[in-house]
């Protein structure tokens, strides 16, 4: 089983035959996996290449190159750019063959240069289910040369949005050169975490609250002698001091630190390794990051799986009730099962109604009552004068229920 799972959509559209950087935007493109993308990647990792479909209707080429990164790179260099872009659909593809995976961490990396050009809106080529199925994975989409301002660049930010995808546009300077792209792509890499030897970014950079005394503080269970010792092993970044009140993002620290030193049992040394791979100040906590003991190395959790509700639809037949009762309609029977339901002619929009159970056989034939009414039983509103209690206003949208009154003595054999 591999660790992680690494597929690259790579765009090898015609747009990426454009000039870039004295070359083109897909020679670059080329370097930048080569010279800064793998170099990221762990040995254990399994790298595929998947280009986007030749037609709208047709399939994307997929090469799973295992742990071959060299022959990936000979893969990709290969590459030449033809055709248009039909993104929506490849992502399609790549969805179904990363879930279909068995790596503990799954990866699509998209390199871009511009939008969907099919004309077929997202949500018509993937399916809400499909959508959701992404937050399982790592996605980042990387806005190659887009123009900062453009429609594509707001399309591209869209369609990440929708995904749950990372993304960061680069090399979209009018001056862009390779060691500006390089740089710009290095920034980007550390803050969507794919850079490992970069340190994880801080959870949060302001607090809101206000400051706390050391009285508050030891009644977490903190001690000033213990947050003096943190400060002396160089792992707190302000001396605790009593005359001081601590500031929401010091005590965030603090309790972090703290955590660490005095909770967990770790000792100096394994922490001062661990801290390595964080950025002092240490503005982090336990619900933003946590220690994965196989990987050695810091993680951030993933986003959780939104939660998917199916709206049940009552019976329709209550709906046209209350929604007959505040307009003036023709005579008629809605025929909803196990009840017919009498709309009585010119009700006034406004007004007081008693809602009467009718059962009478006399009437079944009358064609001023019923349209073709298979059955006696309905319910009717009869028009009447303000009660005396307090009536119930209903809307389109509330749920009512029907029960039917009890009758004392012995139960008729056909009840409605």
């Amino acid at each position: 089983m591999s660790r992680s799972y690494f597929e690259i959509v790579f765009d090898n559209s015609s747009s990426m035959k454009q000039p870039l950087a004295d070359t083109t935007r897909i020679e670059v493109a080329k370097d930048l996996f080569e010279n800064e993308i793998f170099p990221l990647l762990d040995v254990n990792t399994e790298v595929a290449v998947r280009l986007l479909r030749d037609t709208c209707d047709g399939k994307s080429k997929y090469h799973n190159f295992g742990h071959r990164i060299s022959d990936c790179l000979n893969f990709i260099h290969g590459i030449s750019a033809s055709g248009h872009t039909p993104l929506y659909n490849t992502m399609r593809d790549a969805l179904s063959t990363t879930l279909a995976h068995n790596a503990s961490e799954k990866t699509i990396f998209v390199l871009t240069d511009g939008n969907d050009t099919c004309n077929i809106p997202l949500n018509q080529v993937l399916t809400t289910k499909e959508l959701t199925y992404f937050n399982q994975i790592n996605v980042i989409v990387a806005q190659f040369a887009v123009n900062s301002e453009s429609e594509t660049q707001q399309m591209l930010t869209q369609f990440a949005n929708t995904i749950g995808a990372k993304t960061f546009n680069f090399a979209s300077g009018p001056k862009s050169n390779i060691p500006n792209i390089r740089a710009e792509l290095n920034t980007a890499l550390r803050k969507v975490n794919l850079n490992r030897n970069s340190p994880l970014n801080h959870c949060f950079t302001e607090l809101p609250g206000n400051p706390k005394s050391w009285k508050e503080i030891e009644e977490y269970g903190i001690q000033i002698h213990q947050s003096r010792i943190l400060y002396e092993e160089k792992f707190l970044s302000w001396k605790p001091e009593l005359a001081i009140n601590v500031t929401p993002l010091q005590f965030a620290e603090l309790k972090f630190l703290f955590g660490m030193r005095f909770k967990s049992g770790i000792n100096v040394e394994m922490m001062r390794s661990m801290l390595a791979q964080l950025v002092k100040p240490y503005y982090y906590n336990n619900q933003c990051i946590f220690w994965d003991f196989e990987e050695a190395r810091w993680k951030n959790f993933p986003k959780p799986l939104p939660i998917v509700t199916e709206k049940v639809i009552e019976k329709e037949v209550i709906k046209e009730v209350v929604k007959e009762v505040t307009k003036e309609v023709p005579v008629e029977v809605i025929k909803r099962y196990p009840y017919n339901v009498m709309i009585e002619k010119n009700y006034r929009k406004k007004g007081y109604y008693r809602i009467e159970s009718v059962h009478d056989t006399t009437e079944k034939n009358s064609p001023d009552l019923f349209v073709n009414a298979t059955t006696t039983d309905y319910f009717k509103l009869q028009e009447c004068d303000k009660p005396k209690n307090n009536a119930i206003t209903i809307k389109e949208g509330d749920i009512i229920k029907y029960e039917e009154k009890k009758t004392v003595g012995r139960p008729r054999k056909s009840t409605h």
